[in-house]
């Protein structure tokens, strides 16, 4: 199930997302989430790549990964953007009940 403009609702996630993310497979629906901010995000599309590991205390980190000419427009400023994606990451992943990080490669 991929993610697009019509996954989110005022309150986050569209019921049919929110369903798939209650069965357990919170992990894809949050790689996806952070797929799609950083093709948003980015000229070369091809080069996005986003990869999970859990660590060695439990947390789940989420790699992305993008085109070395895209990672300033993916960090942003200041870093406002990593963190404001960041931000998204560890909400999605509170809600469910669990914690993540995000690391940008």
């Amino acid at each position: 199930m991929k993610l697009s403009l019509s996954s989110f609702d005022a309150r986050g996630l569209s019921p049919q997302h929110e369903k798939c993310a209650s069965n357990g497979s919170w992990d894809v629906i949050v790689k996806e989430l952070v797929e799609f901010i950083a093709m948003s995000i980015v000229e070369d599309k091809d080069a996005v790549r986003v990869t999970e590991s859990v660590a060695e205390d439990g947390r789940i980190l989420i790699s992305l990964v993008v085109a070395e000419g895209d990672k300033g427009k993916v960090i942003g400023r200041g870093g406002r953007v990593a963190e404001a994606i960041r931000t998204v990451l560890r909400i999605a992943a509170i809600r469910r009940g669990v914690r993540a990080s995000l690391e940008i490669v």
